[in-house]
């Protein structure tokens, strides 16, 4: 009930698992790409799984060096925005070098949308309900995971890798369009 009466958190949860079905589940096919795009082995799939860490670090690192000086709410609209169009890029790609490079920016935004979605959330919510809102913010993350990694999958199996992957991405960029619309107030959140 306290939610519903909440309608910036309840974006905020929306843009979770939205990011996480649609954006974080193409982890799910790095396996798949590795080989039959790249024409690699397990080592490439290593590699394109460590180029994504990296991003995430480095954007871990940012937010953690310039939290008192960005707006959170623009940083996680920017992070919402960057993860589709990284994911386009990706998913027309066949190089590794590129594709590693490509990832950093998805693994970045990935973080980006998390680690200040989390925050935003616990600075909007009322003390008394921030443990069962937070609960509600994990089951939007870990609920929507292997939904999603499900998902995608079925997508590949019917349209191979690349198109599933651009699929994802298209419908995860509208999304982030209906956000930045509907969600004024967000993008000047700190």
């Amino acid at each position: 009930r306290y939610l519903r009466t909440q309608k910036q958190i309840l974006r905020i949860m929306l843009i979770v698992s939205f990011s996480t079905f649609f954006g974080l589940s193409i982890a799910t096919l790095f396996p798949a790409w590795a080989v039959k795009v790249l024409h690699g082995d397990a080592t490439t799939n290593g590699l394109l799984q460590a180029a994504r860490g990296v991003g995430a670090v480095l954007c871990s690192l940012a937010i953690a060096s310039f939290s008192k000086y960005i707006s959170r709410g623009k940083f996680l609209i920017m992070g919402l925005f960057s993860l589709p169009l990284f994911m386009i890029l990706f998913s027309i790609n066949t190089s590794f070098i590129i594709s590693s490079l490509i990832l950093i920016g998805i693994g970045a935004g990935i973080i980006a949308v998390n680690n200040l979605s989390n925050g935003l959330t616990q600075t909007l919510v009322s003390e008394e309900f921030r443990g069962r809102v937070m609960g509600v913010y994990s089951f939007s993350f870990f609920g929507f995971m292997p939904i999603g990694a499900l998902w995608i999958g079925m997508l590949a199996e019917h349209f191979g890798s690349p198109t599933s992957i651009f699929i994802n991405s298209i419908i995860l960029l509208i999304f982030s369009i209906v956000i930045w619309i509907l969600s004024p107030n967000l993008r000047i959140k700190n």
